[in-house]
């Protein structure tokens, strides 16, 4: 007796823990919780489904918040599914067979994703609309897309990223800017206006961003003409709003890029994190290198001697980009200030016309194949004359730190520029002459540090003229370089000693090796093609 009521008990239970709805789309099986309802199992066919708010049974109401596993079952046909503004979760694995679903909309506030939800979807098809007044969206609009990760049949982890489009946008209220977007010279200011006038009782506002991220509502409002001085991407769209300032309508985004290029002809300049700056060719149909590119280029192409700047708008120049300089196969020389830090992979490959580089800091991080197909870069072209590569030198203390300088060296300084410049000297670096041996002139070494007035007398260098310093060349002679340097004090009392290190790679400094003993021939066969020179005082 006891297990037939316990029997019907359970019985009764099931039946009012379940229940089942019939419509126009199908079946719908749900789980009651209070007046709340969880989508247990939905079967039917169709290529659109709209996922009732409430299902009424025995009499009650109730609101659908939660669409359980596998509870949206398809047959493969269906590419459209409207969720309503009462969805509040979505279990894992929603979807099952649903593998030409395109489009999910979303009525409300983004409820919460459990992990998978989005089970058999085929996600690089899938689309999500959402509302863009709704604040929870608000991180999701402004990446453009919803992140997920899998794992492949590999067990290897991928990442897709689904794209987020506002379910009120209407391709009328697309945005018109002025100047329109391009390669410009000066600076100037967009102005930006709707295409479609605001409805009536209506107004309508322009959002934008110029940092890469897309637009929503809580962004920078249009007001004014947006200033602009370097390459710029503005991303904007404008929304309709009601009287009541209800969001109605949205236009797409708009992505207007505008270009700069350098004084010289050069690459165009991109922002790096705010304070530095980084060369980057952006490709562009309309701007065409000279006949042998293979490639569209910037206009002009960078040819001939190339110096790039050390700074622009007061940001330091940093980097040079992947492939920024790519097939430039008129490009000569090069020349480096020392704020650049590193040099992106094939940034220079193919420039066949490339034989010449100056250092004027230390010789940056320069990654895979930067120098591919160069003249200079030993990849099987060989120069048909001679070149000259500026190479970095470092002038080096004694083991005591600065070397000791004698202070007969400002009278024969004196002797040589003049009776003025023992004063002038005595004016910039103090009267205590052992002290201002440690002042730094103004220079920097090779490898960006500051040069002291001890440094400059083993250079043989005259510390208060800028443009005097000591540099060192490569010549190539018989197809093997012939390593100098100016001035050149060996046979000077005291003599200087130099010494030469070569290195298989650009950016091989911490493996290079003393190759001063070995003739330019030698280095050939060694298979060394780059170098730099130390220099210090000879010891006793």
């Amino acid at each position: 007796m006891k297990r037939l009521l316990m029997i019907i008990h359970l019985s009764v239970l099931a039946a009012l823990s379940a229940a089942a709805v019939v419509d126009d789309t199908g079946v719908w099986e749900f789980n009651p919780d209070g007046l709340n309802a969880k989508i247990s199992l939905w079967h039917g066919s169709g290529t659109e489904l709209s996922v009732p708010r409430t299902l009424q049974a025995n009499g009650t109401n109730y609101v659908v918040t939660a669409l359980g596993t596998r509870s949206i079952q398809d047959d493969g046909s269906l590419v459209e599914v409207n969720l309503p503004d009462s969805i509040t979760n979505l279990d894992t694995s929603v979807f099952k067979n649903a593998t030409n679903l395109a489009r999910i909309v979303f009525a409300g506030s983004r409820p919460n994703l459990a992990p998978g939800w989005f089970g058999s979807v085929d996600l690089a098809k899938l689309t999500v609309y959402a509302s863009m007044a709704d604040s929870g969206w608000a991180d999701d609009f402004a990446a453009g897309a919803i992140t997920v990760t899998i794992t492949d049949q590999d067990h290897n982890p991928v990442t897709y990223s689904i794209p987020v489009k506002s379910n009120t946008e209407d391709d009328s209220y697309t945005i018109t800017a002025d100047p329109a977007p391009g390669m410009y010279v000066s600076p100037f200011g967009v102005s930006l206006s709707c295409s479609m006038p605001a409805p009536e009782d209506c107004f309508i506002v322009i959002f934008y961003t110029t940092d890469g991220t897309a637009p929503t509502l809580t962004s920078d409002r249009y007001t004014n003409a947006i200033p602009v001085s370097v390459r710029t991407t503005i991303t904007c769209f404008a929304a309709v709003f009601s009287s009541r300032g209800v969001l109605i309508a949205n236009g797409p985004y708009a992505e207007l890029s505008y270009m700069f290029p350098l004084p010289n002809g050069g690459p165009y300049v991109d922002k790096l994190g705010g304070t530095n700056w980084t060369f980057r060719v952006f490709y562009d149909e309309s701007y065409l290198c000279p006949p042998e590119h293979a490639t569209p280029c910037v206009d002009p192409a960078p040819s001939g001697a190339l110096a790039i700047p050390p700074e622009l708008g007061g940001r330091p120049v940093v980097g040079v980009d992947v492939s920024a300089f790519e097939r430039c196969r008129y490009l000569t020389d090069v020349t480096f200030p020392a704020t650049i830090t590193t040099i992106g992979s094939f940034a220079f490959k193919d420039c066949i016309r490339l034989t010449n580089l100056v250092w004027r800091g230390s010789v940056p991080t320069i990654d895979l194949a930067a120098f591919d197909g160069c003249p200079l870069a030993g990849t099987g072209v060989t120069p048909t004359e001679p070149k000259t590569i500026y190479i970095p030198i470092e002038i080096q203390p004694d083991d005591t730190g600065a070397v000791s300088v004698p202070e007969s060296w400002l009278d024969d300084m004196a002797v040589l520029h003049g009776n003025e410049w023992k004063a002038n000297y005595i004016s910039r670096f103090g009267s205590d002459f052992t002290n201002s041996l440690m002042q730094a002139t103004g220079k920097t070494d090779a490898f960006g540090n500051p040069l002291y007035v001890w440094q400059e007398y083993v250079a043989g260098t005259d510390p208060l003229n800028a443009s005097d310093v000591l540099t060192a060349q490569i010549t190539m002679s018989n197809d093997a370089p012939h390593v100098s340097w100016t001035p050149d004090l060996s046979s000077a009392t005291p003599a200087r000693v130099y010494r030469v290190y070569g290195m298989k790679t650009l950016g091989a400094r911490l493996y290079a090796t003393d190759v001063t003993s070995l003739s330019p021939a030698e280095r050939k066969s060694a298979g060394y093609k780059f170098f730099y020179v130390t220099v210090s005082l000879a010891t006793e």
